[in-house]
């Protein structure tokens, strides 16, 4: 968080992903000690937004841990929001599900929205993409299956985080400006 304050960022993203890791080979979610996982999580994301605020920055949004597919490391979803409403952040953003619809993602989102709305925190969705031999399709990483994605949870705390870097993948074949034209109202 120092280092991103003397980069000259007005905000930082709190990365809880390396909390929680999957081991893509054994395809299972791997504990760690990160303090995050600890009893004193909360501490530890207060810490943050400390160090944040002693250096001119606030935390503006996290990313949860990751793959979603994983029940494991889904399980840790209420306490990345916990973590991010502690650190001072509005947004927590929660990977779909690479390989399912809009439809039984939202059922995902639907059931932690409540604990977000508690919170005070927006959930986030991201566009993602696959690997086959190159950037594949994956949820949201077409303008039209993001919208599905956004309409499918149609609620004011449910909002789209755009990986612009994602967009410009040459195998999806689309666009930021593509991408940003389609879920402007969206955008957080």
């Amino acid at each position: 968080v120092e280092l991103i304050a003397k980069a000259g960022f007005d905000a930082w993203d709190f990365s809880m992903t390396r909390a929680i890791r999957y081991d893509w080979e054994k395809k299972c979610a791997v504990k760690t000690d990160h303090p995050l996982m600890g009893n004193n999580y909360l501490a530890f994301a207060r810490q943050l937004k400390k160090i944040g605020l002693d250096n001119g920055i606030v935390c503006n949004q996290s990313h949860a841990p990751f793959p979603t597919y994983c029940d494991e490391i889904r399980s840790y979803y209420k306490r990345a929001i916990e973590c991010t409403a502690e650190a001072g952040g509005k947004i927590c953003v929660i990977h779909p599900d690479n390989y399912k619809s809009a439809e039984e993602n939202a059922e995902i989102y639907n059931e932690i929205l409540p604990f977000a709305k508690e919170c005070g925190v927006k959930i986030a969705t991201e566009n993602m993409f696959n690997w086959n031999y190159g950037p594949a399709p994956a949820a949201c990483s077409s303008p039209e299956s993001f919208v599905e994605h956004l309409n499918a949870v149609n609620d004011d705390y449910f909002v789209a985080c755009l990986d612009i870097g994602h967009a410009e993948l040459k195998g999806l074949k689309t666009s930021a400006e593509e991408m940003i034209k389609a879920i402007g109202p969206k955008l957080q």
